[in-house]
């Protein structure tokens, strides 16, 4: 006899990750496309698990995203999953409700906090996230323009650079250098990690997706689809940025003409 309490197994045709920066959003202003928006909100109601993820903080996106999504009907959040901070942090819904776990694991000390913190002191250009709760940040204003952007990128070089020497002698940590931001985070810390925290978050459900699509705009976002394929999974990876990558396993898919928001719009659209 099989106990009452035991999850049932459901395999689904198809789930989505999402990176965020570049992809939900246009990659210098941050602007949020609503467009994209609209389209996984589609992809929730029709049943399929989404999962956003980023090395961005939880704030952020509860205020300039979350917004964006149609929440009339709070049950179809019930197969979403958020993971910021390279999955440091994880929310899921519960009766509409957001829940929030941190991953103690990977939180870095308070005494890089405060060098990294230094890096910027008195920058007009950059500046300290101080929202984030496991790892430090170091991030370039918003560009008005891909001209403003194209400047603000060497900015973004230099400080990686002086990232990269302050933890030179700290092995469990390493510096991610994103569009225009240079992240630092303990080593357990990924894009990996997040697929892997999403996974877990399906089978606690019971579902077992028979392929995943996963969306990134920078090679850090190959990290999810990686890890997806390494457990013996069907991933595609749609690249929607312009830096170069390296050659992979899996299907990478990148779109013609378009880049970021604007190309992610466009293949969302022909996902029914």
């Amino acid at each position: 006899m099989i106990a009452s309490n035991m999850k049932q197994s459901k395999h689904i045709e198809k789930a989505f990750l999402f990176d965020i920066d570049g992809v939900l959003t246009e990659p210098f202003s941050r602007q949020v496309n609503q467009n994209v928006i609209n389209s996984i909100t589609r992809l929730l109601k029709s049943g399929y698990s989404v999962c956003l993820f980023s090395g961005r903080d939880q704030s952020w996106v509860e205020q300039r995203v979350l917004p964006r999504f149609d929440s009339s009907d709070s049950s179809v959040f019930d197969l979403f999953f958020l993971s910021f901070e390279y999955g440091g942090v994880n929310c899921m819904f519960k009766n509409g409700l957001l829940l929030t776990t941190v991953d103690k694991e990977v939180i870095i000390s308070l005494e890089i906090k405060n060098k990294a913190r230094d890096l910027v002191r008195g920058s007009q250009d950059a500046f300290f996230d101080e929202k984030k709760k496991t790892m430090a940040t170091l991030e370039m204003y918003e560009a008005s323009n891909p001209e403003e952007a194209a400047i603000k990128s060497k900015g973004v070089d230099e400080l990686y650079e002086k990232a990269k020497k302050l933890i030179a002698d700290r092995p469990y940590l390493k510096a991610y250098r994103t569009t225009l931001d240079v992240d630092i985070l303990h080593e357990k810390a990924s894009k990996g990690k997040c697929a892997s925290d999403f996974l877990n978050f399906l089978n606690e459900k019971g579902l077992f997706p028979k392929e995943f699509d996963v969306f990134g705009d920078s090679p850090t976002d190959i990290e999810a689809a990686e890890e997806l394929y390494k457990r013996g999974l069907a991933v595609k990876f749609y690249y929607l940025g312009e830096r170069e990558i390296s050659d992979v396993d899996f299907e990478v898919i990148r779109p013609k003409g378009d880049f970021y928001d604007i190309a992610a719009e466009s293949i969302l659209s022909q996902i029914k």
